[in-house]
């Protein structure tokens, strides 16, 4: 049997100490090990996926190559520690406090930048990164800097008016255009401002004046030891954790040996797509190589015909070394990477670009890649090189098929990737469409290249590649090689489109769905690079319908710099100094949540024998439970026990929640079956994975509101309202309109997921609870039941919510439940702090809902009757639906007058986990009908919609 090596000494800095860690386990992240090792816990866990930026830190260390010392952003839940020898962390703990506040911790809380602050510690090492490289960052840095934050309070604005303090440049970074279209500098709006009135007369939000100045010679320096370590010669180090052993080669000749040794071990740069197969997917690798430290793999290397970059070159310093290159080189050049930068700067946030890798981006064929379709089309190579030989491998449609084995060989690396140079008669244009402008997956992508014969409008050879319509990048190859030798006009357009359509295929099972819309895209993108070579080439527009309105559709949209414009009215001077009435008081715990002193449900320090629960739940939506098996579950590390429906001494149920354990059939994917208790967080869920329940399946499944109309699955009694005669007003109508509206759910996604303690205090069975909720006498009841205790018996304590929105009203109680019966079986601490993809899973929230509607109205708009049925999708349990179903009601007629009315809302019985309380408690879902209504109306009579709502 062969023994594992001899495991080697993690070093590296948080916050100026030195950290040495003897037993480095390659499975931790960053994150865990600040929260539960150091105990540092205002780096915040929000996502797991490096999303929603509340974990961000600072991660400081020196370049292979140039020896200068960097800081950038990461997102600490995808950062292994092992990947952190001889690098430098600062934490929001480690730049301030609230006795000596950083300039970046005061201004964005003083700015009234915090609300709930779940996120805010995140926010703050952002900007931080950023500062501590721009000191005077312009507006547009600041926008990017925060482009990887999720803010799910403050809708943004108190955080850039705090950030926006430290910029002296302009939003466009003093390149303004030139001519006719010259662009306004946010410096030369002023004006603007100034021509409102009296605008000096009333009181601002926060004084910039009274700030802390920026001083960066008082931020922590990169330890000068580490600077003798990492200039010194390298060896290979060797971690080895409880199921995983981490190589870090220091030589090309030791990764290419240890890839020989280990052809299926993953290679681990920034860990931003293994780390979310691990984390989120329980994908496990029993080895993993890190080559972070071998300098061949930073190579940046031009010549006559391109650009050499190495694979380990993060997406953050390719945009630098790209835009480099397009500012030295001529513009018919840099084609390419033009193109590329136009990707780079939406793709993913500023943390995760700061932690991706060139090489680990193409290596992974992601459908949803934004770089290899432009990569691709532009007829780039990898260098891959394996112990014994090396080869260039074009990237193009057979690297792409999946069917073909004509990609990196497992024993190869992927050493450095070659991009060509463009000549002056070839184009290179990349195309994403995505729900946000940033951070956001691309829903269809494009790279597409196009060179003509000189001096011609021939067609010499042609490239189209799209993502996000497959499993991965497609070519559309035929229909490239079909255009050759076309010429470049309407009839080659309409044809390529023709034939991109019948090459490019969608099925209906497509990831993301969505399949009609995406054939639009693939033929609008070619389209636009139509309109841009013809613009590019200087050729007049001239097609059917009129070049001024198609070449609209090639014109960026101007990403303004939010500007922030508030009124308020003036304190009357003999308003008393302690009366808050109208003044901008800082949020109390604004400065604690800042300096991530702030102490949540989760921060609270580990209580004497705790445990930690996670959930195996229900993976059928309707199905009876034919067996449980725990055998391997017991087997994992750690476990202590399971807790099952037999196991709850009291009611298994919630009020309003359903069953609390299912022991006998599930009614959604997502219900509880039975839960682990563990001695970490880890191998509670890992061991959760590994019961094994057998099901039969119970027809039939309701899923949508059609469903359950379909087989009159409904919760009564009905609700509903009537005033006036409809009926007989409806006889009296000009028109007569019906129609329907579908409004979809949404999540809430507060930024802290349901986590509390419960604490057996070990007499006449009484329980300390401390909750993350909005209600904490439901909790309180809930867990009463399930005890069979009386209600006093159970303390219940909230101090703070990191955002709920109406989901942590009735939920908890759930959580809370399960996690106290667990607690009075092993007379010891539970704690359960959900991960974000169970807690969406398990939580549900806003109701969707369809509206069908029969309005009768005048020539002129008026309303003269109604008739509206609204149904939502309650879920497995009725929870919080009946009220909504109230407010609905009560909320149909909003601003307008609807003289005679008649209006019922029925809640379907569904088998999805039941829907909640959700801010506006059905109001926006019942507004939109509402509003569809009067759009109907003003079509109908041909009226301007506000002649209608007048």
């Amino acid at each position: 049997m062969n023994q594992p090596p001899a495991a080697d000494e993690l070093v590296f800095y948080v916050n100026g100490n030195k950290i040495v860690e003897k037993n480095a386990d390659p499975e931790v992240m960053l994150l865990s090990y600040l929260r539960k090792k150091l105990r540092l816990t205002g780096t915040k866990y929000g996502c797991g996926g490096g999303g929603c930026g509340s974990c961000t830190v600072m991660v400081s260390t020196m370049h292979p190559i140039s020896k200068k010392i960097q800081h950038y952003p990461v997102t600490a839940c995808l950062l292994p520690i092992c990947s952190l020898n001889n690098m430098a962390v600062t934490t929001t703990e480690g730049i301030g406090n609230s006795a000596r506040l950083h300039p970046v911790q005061e201004r964005i809380a003083k700015a009234h930048g915090s609300q709930c602050g779940f996120c805010t510690p995140g926010m703050v090492m952002s900007m931080y990164a950023l500062l501590r490289n721009y000191p005077e960052p312009t507006t547009s840095q600041i926008m990017d800097a925060l482009s990887g934050n999720i803010c799910r309070c403050t809708g943004y604005r108190p955080i850039l008016d705090g950030c926006k303090t430290f910029s002296k440049g302009c939003c466009l970074n003093n390149e303004v255009n030139e001519g006719p279209q010259k662009k306004k500098c946010c410096l030369d709006r002023r004006d603007e401002e100034n021509d409102l009135p009296e605008l000096k007369n009333f009181p601002l939000l926060f004084n910039e004046k009274e700030f802390l100045p920026l001083d960066k010679t008082q931020e922590l320096i990169f330890p000068p030891d580490l600077q003798l370590a990492l200039a010194g010669k390298q060896r290979m180090k060797v971690f080895q954790g409880e199921r995983v052993t981490w190589y870090s080669p220091s030589t090309l000749k030791e990764l290419l040996e240890l890839r020989t040794k280990y052809p299926e071990a993953p290679l681990v740069m920034g860990n931003t797509n293994i780390g979310l197969q691990t984390n989120l997917h329980g994908v496990f690798h029993p080895v993993m190589i890190s080559p972070i430290n071998v300098h061949d793999l930073y190579t940046v290397a031009p010549d006559d015909a391109g650009i050499t970059i190495g694979s380990a070159v993060t997406l953050a310093q390719l945009k630098t070394i790209l835009s480099e290159s397009v500012h030295k080189l001529p513009k018919h050049k840099t084609k390419t990477f033009q193109a590329l930068i136009q990707q780079l700067r939406t793709l993913a946030g500023e943390q995760i670009r700061s932690m991706a890798t060139l090489g680990g981006h193409i290596a992974s064929k992601l459908a949803i890649s934004d770089l290899n379709p432009v990569l691709a089309a532009a007829g780039a190579q990898l260098n891959l090189i394996s112990k014994g030989s090396q080869r260039r491998l074009q990237l193009n449609k057979s690297f792409f098929d999946e069917a073909v084995s004509s990609g990196i060989s497992p024993n190869e690396v992927l050493l450095s990737v070659f991009i060509p140079f463009t000549e002056k008669e070839e184009f290179v244009s990349a195309f994403r469409q995505a729900q946000r402008e940033r951070n956001a997956y691309a829903i269809v992508n494009a790279g597409m290249r196009v060179r003509f014969g000189e001096g011609t409008d021939m067609i010499q050879d042609m490239d189209i590649f799209y993502g996000g319509i497959g499993s991965t990048t497609l070519s559309a190859k035929n229909t490239s090689q079909a255009l050759i030798g076309r010429h470049w006009n309407e009839e080659m357009l309409q044809e390529a489109c023709r034939l991109a359509l019948e090459e490019i295929s969608i099925t209906p099972s497509a990831p993301g769905g969505m399949v009609e819309y995406k054939r639009t895209m693939t033929i609008s993108f070619f389209f636009k690079f139509f309109l841009q070579v013809l613009q590019n080439r200087n050729k007049t527009v001239t097609l059917s319908g009129g070049a001024t309105e198609y070449l609209s559709s090639i014109k960026d949209f101007d990403t303004e710099i939010p500007k922030t414009l508030q009124i308020f009215q003036e304190i009357d001077t003999k308003q008393p100094a302690r009366d808050p009435v109208g003044r901008p008081i800082v949020h109390l715990s604004g400065i604690k949540q800042a300096t991530g002193e702030a102490v949540y449900v989760d921060d609270m320090p580990p209580v004497d024998q705790e445990l930690f629960i996670a959930f195996a739940t229900s993976t059928r939506a309707h199905a009876k439970i034919l067996s449980i098996d725990e055998t391997e579950a017991r087997q994992v590390p750690g476990v202590v026990d399971i807790i099952r429906a037999k196991d709850v001494p009291g009611k298994n149920a919630v009020d309003g929640q359903g069953t609390l354990f299912s022991e006998e059939t599930v009614e959604c994917v997502g219900q509880i079956i039975c839960a682990v208790v563990a001695d970490t967080s880890d191998h509670a869920r890992r061991a959760a994975t590994k019961i094994k329940i057998a099901y039969e399946d119970i027809e039939p499944a309701i899923i949508t509101i059609e469903d359950a109309i379909k087989y009159k699955s409904f919760y009564e009694p009905f609700k509903g309202i009537k005033h006036g005669n409809a009926e007989e007003a409806f006889k009296t109508a000009d028109h007569i309109l019906e129609g329907e509206v579908h409004i979809c759910g949404q999540e809430q996604f507060y930024m802290e997921t349901n986590s509390l303690i419960v604490i057996p205090k070990g007499e006449e069975n009484e329980f300390d609870i401390y909750v993350s909720t909005q209600d904490i006498s439901t909790s309180q009841f809930a867990v009463a039941a399930v005890l069979g205790v009386p209600s006093n018996r159970i303390m219940s304590r909230v101090k703070r919510v990191g955002g709920a929105f109406g989901g942590k009203v009735t939920k908890p109680a759930i959580f809370a439940s399960a996690a106290a019966v667990a607690a009075q079986k092993t007379k010891r601490p539970i704690r359960c702090v959900l991960e974000r993809g169970e807690d969406m899973l398990i939580t549900a929230g806003r109701h969707p809902v369809s509206g069908k509607y029969k309005v009768g109205c005048m020539n002129d708009g008026k309303i003269v009757a109604a008739d509206v049925s609204f149904y939502t999708n309650a879920g497995c349990t009725i929870d919080e639906s009946f009220l909504v179903l109230v407010v609905a009601l009560v909320k149909m007629d909003s601003a307008y007058n609807f003289p005679n009315l008649n209006c019922r809302a029925i809640a379907c019985k569904t088998n999805l986990p039941s829907n909640t309380a959700f801010r506006g408690f059905g109001f926006p879902q019942t507004g939109l009908v509402t509003e569809t209504i009067m759009d109907a109306i003003a079509i109908k009579c041909r009226l301007p919609s506000h002649k209608v709502i007048q």
